[in-house]
C-alpha cells in the first residue's frame, strides 16, 4: 500500500457503515492538508452513499458514485495526477472497459452479502448476570435482594429454599454455588472478596471470569487480570471452546487497557484466537480494535482499531467506552 504522504492521488471508499467513523474523518482531514492545492486529486468513492450525506472534510472533495460513470471519472482523475507517467486516454479506456464488468459484479456481490449479514451482538453485563442466576436456580426475588445490597438476607432465603437430602456433599456444593452467585451480584467490593473464597473452592471457570469483571468495574485492573489468568487453565481443561475464547478475549482486553508492553504478544495472540473461535461477535471484534489501538505499530493499524471499536459502539449504544479508546488512540 502506498502511503498517502507520497501518493499523487487518493480515493476514500465510503459506505453507510464507515461514513461517520472517526478514522475516516481523521484521514480526510489529513488528505485535505496533503492535497490542499489540488482537491481534485482526492476522490470520495460513494458506495450506497449520496453526495449530500458528506459532512466535514469529506464535503470538500469532488465525490463520485460507485457506478460505471463515477468509477470511470475517478480513474481518469487518478491517471491525470500521474503527470508524465499517465496512460494514454485510449489505453486507459481499454483497460477500464476490460475490468469494469468484474468490478461491477463484485460490488453487487458485496451488497448482497451485506444484506445477509447477521452479526452476533455482545452479551451485556445484565444478561451475563441473569444467565448466572438461571444456571444455579436463584429466584429473581432473591437475586434482587443481593443486587440491592441485602446479601445476607438473600443467602438466608436461599438456605431455606435449598432441598435437604441424604447427600450432604451435594447439598453443600449447591449452596456454595448459589452463595457465590449472590455475592457476585452485589455492588459491594467486600462481598467480592468473600466470593473469592468460594471461587477458589469451587474452581468453576465462569466464576473466575465474573469475579474479574466485577473488580474491573472498580478500576482494579491488576486484580481482574490475575483472576482471568488463574481461571484460564480451568477453562482450557473444560474443553469448552466458547468459554476458552471468552477467557482469552477478556484477557486481551484487560491487557490492552493496561497498555503494558509486556502483554503485547499475549494480547495479540489471545484476541486472534478469540476472533477465530467467535467470528462476527461484536464484543470480540471490539477487543481486537482495542488491542490494535494499544499495541498498533503504525498509524494504519491504529485507525483499523478505531473503526472496529466504533462498530461495537454502534451495536451497543455505548459511545462512552468508544470515546475512551478514541482518546487513547490520539495520545
Amino acid at each position: 500500500m502506498t502511503s498517502s504522504r507520497s501518493a499523487d492521488s487518493a480515493s476514500l471508499c465510503l459506505t453507510p457503515e464507515n461514513l461517520n467513523a472517526p478514522w475516516i474523518h481523521f484521514e480526510a482531514g489529513a488528505l485535505a492538508g496533503r492535497f490542499r492545492r489540488d482537491r481534485t486529486s482526492v476522490c470520495p468513492y460513494l458506495y450506497s452513499v449520496k453526495p449530500s450525506d458528506l459532512r466535514g472534510p469529506l464535503s470538500r472533495f469532488q465525490a463520485v458514485l460507485a457506478n460505471e460513470e463515477g468509477t470511470r471519472k475517478m480513474f481518469s482523475a487518478m491517471n491525470n495526477a500521474l503527470g508524465g507517467d499517465r496512460l494514454e486516454a485510449d489505453v486507459l479506456n481499454t483497460v477500464f472497459n476490460r475490468w469494469w464488468p468484474d468490478l461491477d459484479t463484485w460490488l453487487k456481490g458485496v451488497s448482497a452479502a451485506g444484506q445477509q449479514t447477521n452479526a452476533k451482538t455482545p452479551e451485556s453485563a445484565e444478561q451475563s448476570e441473569s444467565k448466572l442466576t438461571r444456571d444455579v436456580l436463584v429466584p429473581k426475588s432473591v437475586a434482587s435482594m443481593a443486587r440491592e445490597g441485602n446479601v445476607e438476607q438473600a443467602i438466608h432465603e436461599i438456605q431455606k429454599l435449598l432441598p435437604q437430602g441424604d447427600d450432604s456433599d451435594l447439598d453443600q456444593n449447591q449452596l456454595e454455588e448459589k452463595v457465590v452467585t449472590l455475592l457476585l451480584l452485589s455492588a459491594n467490593p467486600p462481598d467480592w472478596d468473600r466470593a473469592a473464597e468460594y471461587v477458589l473452592r469451587l474452581r468453576e471457570p465462569k466464576y473466575y471470569l465474573r469475579l474479574a469483571y466485577k473488580f474491573w468495574t472498580v478500576q482494579q485492573l491488576d486484580t481482574a487480570i490475575r483472576w482471568v489468568e488463574d481461571g484460564l487453565p480451568l477453562a482450557v481443561n473444560s474443553k469448552d471452546s466458547e468459554l476458552i475464547a471468552k477467557f482469552k478475549n477478556s484477557l486481551a482486553y484487560y491487557y490492552a487497557e493496561s497498555g503494558d508492553p509486556k502483554y503485547k504478544d499475549l494480547a495479540r495472540n489471545y484476541v486472534a484466537e478469540a476472533v477465530k473461535a467467535l467470528p462476527g461477535n461484536v464484543e470480540v471484534l471490539d477487543t481486537f480494535g482495542c488491542v490494535k489501538i494499544a499495541y498498533g505499530e503504525n498509524r494504519e493499524e491504529v485507525k483499523e482499531g478505531i473503526d472496529l471499536c466504533y462498530k461495537r459502539a454502534q451495536a451497543t449504544g455505548d459511545f462512552e467506552r468508544f470515546k475512551t479508546w478514541l482518546a487513547k488512540a490520539k495520545d
